[in-house]
């Protein structure tokens, strides 16, 4: 299935860039390709079926393309940039917002540091008084996936992680979602936090709490 994803990102390449041949990419230092080959490791050595593979190409410091692939469900997420993301060949978009009732929301914590407990405690429970439902799957690459094709209605990272969070960075954004901290701002980076959604979604949140 690898072989496939690949091929598949090689046209795609070809196409988004104008090209004859792929190899014109590697002549170009500013070219870099990440691969996580299995996100979600805690999980599948658990038996838990919610892991995945995740490809992302950063051209000029600009993530170009992404490729989030779900082995269990035989799921394939791609995403280029300026064209939007597509599951399996269809084009996806994020959930937009209504109701905030019995939305779901993912917040994503892994070894967190004691600083951050009492701020998670504190936003699920704003969450929870909203009846909310919350969630921790333990795979940020697929909780971005679907948060692009629309099954998550807001994603919570509070131990954002650059490396582990790219892959899916370029399908929320191409999907409609917006990407900010927990202060409404640009430095979730800088920050280490992260807040990722449809406008109006991120809206309502961040009136909720006030740090």
């Amino acid at each position: 299935m690898l072989c496939i994803i690949l091929y598949i990102m090689y046209i795609q390449i070809i196409q988004f860039f104008n090209l004859d041949n792929i190899q014109n990419i590697y002549k170009n230092n500013n070219t870099k390709w990440f691969i996580h080959t299995l996100d979600g490791k805690t999980n599948f050595i658990h038996k838990i079926p919610y892991f995945c593979l995740s490809i992302c190409i950063i051209n000029n410091q600009e993530i170009n393309f992404s490729v989030i692939y779900d082995p269990i469900k035989n799921d394939l997420f791609t995403s280029i940039k300026g064209k939007g993301t597509q599951l399996n060949g269809r084009r996806i978009r994020c959930k937009t917002y209504n109701n905030i009732a019995k939305k779901i929301f993912v917040i994503y914590f892994n070894y967190i540091h004691v600083k951050k407990i009492n701020l998670c405690m504190l936003i699920t429970k704003i969450l929870l008084k909203e009846n909310i439902q919350i969630r921790n799957f333990g795979c940020s690459g697929l909780d971005l996936a679907y948060l692009a094709a629309g099954k998550i209605d807001l994603y919570i990272n509070l131990t954002y992680q650059y490396n582990h969070n790219i892959f899916g960075e370029l399908q929320a954004r191409e999907s409609g979602a917006l990407i900010t901290d927990l202060f409404g701002g640009c430095n979730y980076i800088q920050n280490k936090n992260v807040l990722i959604g449809h406008a109006k979604t991120l809206k309502f949140v961040l009136k909720k709490y006030i740090f």
